[in-house]
C-alpha cells in the first residue's frame, strides 16, 4: 500500500535533501527510530554512568539499549533499501493512477460546460445544488441535442444517454484504478469508493427511462453529490499527486 509519507515526494523535484527523504517515511516509523536514537544517546551519556536504582537495573538498561541499536540498524536498512524501492515503485506506477483521475475530472468539467452552453446559465467549477437545479431544469432530457453523435442511430444522443455514456466511461476508469488500489492510501480509496457508489448512476442507469419529467432538474441533488466527490478528488490530486 502507498504510504502516507510518499505523498510528500514531488515527481518534479529531485531527491537532493536527506531531510525531505527522511520526512517522506511514514510518521510512526520515524517516531520509533527517533525514540530509539534518543534512548541510545541518553543511555551512553547519562544512564550508563548512574548507579543502579534497582536490582538488575543496569542489565535492563543495557538490554533496552541493545534493542534500540537493533531498531536503528533496521531503520537504516528500511530507509535506504526498502523505502527507496517503495518510492521508485510509486514513481513508476504514479502515471497509471493520475491519468485516469485526470480523465474523470475533465469529463466532469466537460459535462458542466455542456450544460452551461445548452442552457446559457452560469455554473461554477463545482456548482451548488441550486445552481445545478436552475441549469438542469432548462434541459429537456428526451431532446436529442446532447453533444454526442450516435452513429448507429444517425443522430445525437438525448441528455439521459449522454450522461449514461459519461458515467459508464468513468466506471471503466474506476475499474482500472481499483486494480491498482494496493498502491493507494486510504484517503484516495475512500474517495474512489464514493465515486463508484454515486446515486446519480442508479438514477441514470435505472430510473431515468421509467420517470417522465419535462426537465432534468430532478437530478440536481444527485449531480451535486457527483460534483462534490469530484471536488474532493481534485483536491487530493493537487495536494498529493502533483
Amino acid at each position: 500500500m502507498l504510504k502516507k509519507g510518499l505523498k510528500m515526494q514531488n515527481n518534479n523535484q529531485p531527491k537532493t535533501s536527506l531531510f525531505k527523504y527522511v520526512a517522506s517515511v511514514k510518521l510512526p516509523i520515524n517516531c520509533v527510530a527517533f525514540s530509539a536514537v534518543t534512548f541510545v544517546v541518553v543511555y551512553e551519556l547519562w544512564l550508563s554512568k548512574l548507579p543502579e536504582l534497582f536490582w538488575w537495573g543496569a542489565e535492563v538498561s543495557l538490554i533496552c539499549s541493545q534493542i534500540c541499536l537493533s531498531i536503528i540498524a533496521s531503520y537504516v536498512f528500511y530507509l535506504f533499501v526498502v523505502h527507496k524501492k517503495e518510492l521508485d515503485d510509486w514513481q513508476a506506477i504514479k502515471p497509471s493512477i493520475t491519468a485516469p483521475i485526470s480523465t474523470i475530472l475533465k469529463s466532469h468539467q466537460m459535462q458542466l460546460q455542456h450544460f452551461k452552453d445548452h442552457t446559457d446559465t452560469e455554473l461554477n467549477q463545482y456548482p451548488t445544488k441550486d445552481e445545478l437545479e436552475v441549469s438542469l431544469s432548462k434541459i429537456c432530457p428526451r431532446d436529442k441535442t446532447a453533444p454526442v453523435f450516435l452513429a448507429r442511430m444517425n443522430c445525437n444522443a438525448n441528455w439521459y444517454q449522454y450522461l449514461e455514456l459519461c458515467l459508464r466511461e468513468n466506471d471503466e476508469l474506476l475499474a482500472q484504478l481499483i486494480r491498482l488500489s494496493h498502491f493507494m492510501d486510504g484517503e484516495l480509496i475512500f474517495i474512489l469508493q464514493k465515486l463508484h457508489s454515486l446515486t446519480l448512476k442508479k438514477a441514470v442507469y435505472e430510473q431515468a427511462n421509467m420517470i417522465e419529467n419535462p426537465n432534468m432538474g430532478w437530478l440536481s441533488g444527485q449531480f451535486y453529490q457527483y460534483s462534490d466527490v469530484c471536488r474532493q478528488l481534485s483536491e487530493y490530486k493537487r495536494n498529493c499527486l502533483e
